[in-house]
């Protein structure tokens, strides 16, 4: 026995133009350029990001030789930082005299710990 009622599935369809309307093959290509270009544009940051190449960190001597043009006051904690970060065990057995009445540490002990950390 059939039913009376349309077919409830005719409303499911997406919008449509009508079947005899020139260049319905354009229209769905555009359509679907839009859609295309929209993920392309959403994924191509991630993708960028992914790919990019990060810049080498330079080397412990290219960092000495640039701090070899300032002057003492500027060039040792620089050099103490840098060893800090590179090998705190080694930065340890400046500290309990860093604070004292010229402490401070000549910049040649400093980078040869330094070159001796690695």
């Amino acid at each position: 026995m059939a039913s009376a009622d349309p077919d409830p599935l005719i409303g499911l369809h997406g919008f449509r133009l009508p079947p005899d309307v020139p260049l319905q093959g354009l229209a769905d290509a555009a359509a679907a350029l839009g859609v295309g270009l929209a993920l392309a544009a959403l994924l191509a940051p991630l993708v960028l990001r992914l790919t990019a190449r990060r810049p080498k960190a330079p080397s412990v001597e290219t960092r000495i030789a640039a701090l070899k043009t300032e002057p003492d006051a500027i060039r040792v904690p620089a050099l103490l930082s840098l060893l800090q970060s590179r090998a705190p065990e080694a930065a340890d057995r400046f500290r309990a005299d860093l604070y004292r009445p010229g402490g401070l540490p000549g910049a040649e002990a400093v980078e040869q710990a330094l070159r001796e950390a690695g």
